[in-house]
């Protein structure tokens, strides 16, 4: 996720940092497992806040299925934070994001999002939704964004570094 600066011409992108707010292993289903093709299979969970610019907080929540990235629930939590999650499975796993489907509605917020992110209770916000596909065309993961109102413009390219 990048946002651009406007004050470089649209050229640059804004400082963006993460915080891991939760992680847990989830048995049960929803939206993601059919896009992950979790089937039964434990996935983990893990809820962040991206910050942009230090004044836009973003609330994430990103699925994978855990057997197949051991280290997401094998490192600690504190050890998440910081990490670009699609660069840390491309370099530790050896498989980069070949392609994604990107999905975009707008949702009333659940509690978490209000009181951990920018959006405000009871007024719709933005739900970006990501999913990412391996070189093989294998589903790696699931993440949803939560994006406030913002000046700021999200840049939709992707990088495959």
């Amino acid at each position: 996720m990048r946002f651009l600066d406007p004050t470089k011409g649209n050229t640059a992108y804004l400082p963006l940092f993460t915080e891991v707010l939760d992680r847990h292993i989830l048995e049960e289903q929803g939206p993601w497992t059919n896009a992950i093709e979790s089937g039964t299979n434990p996935v983990v969970r893990i809820d962040r806040i991206f910050t942009v610019n230090n004044d836009c907080r973003i609330y994430s929540i990103f699925y994978a299925i855990a057997s197949r990235f051991p280290e997401l629930i094998e490192l600690p939590v504190a050890a998440l934070g910081g990490k670009n999650l699609k660069t840390f499975i491309a370099r530790r796993y050896h498989v980069p994001v070949h392609k994604v489907k990107q999905k975009l509605r707008y949702v009333i917020p659940p509690a978490e999002v209000v009181e951990h992110g920018d959006c405000p209770a009871g007024f719709p916000a933005t739900l970006f939704n990501v999913i990412a596909y391996g070189l093989n065309g294998e589903p790696m993961y699931y993440q949803d964004f939560y994006i406030p109102p913002t000046d700021y413009e999200l840049d939709l390219g992707i990088t495959t570094k």
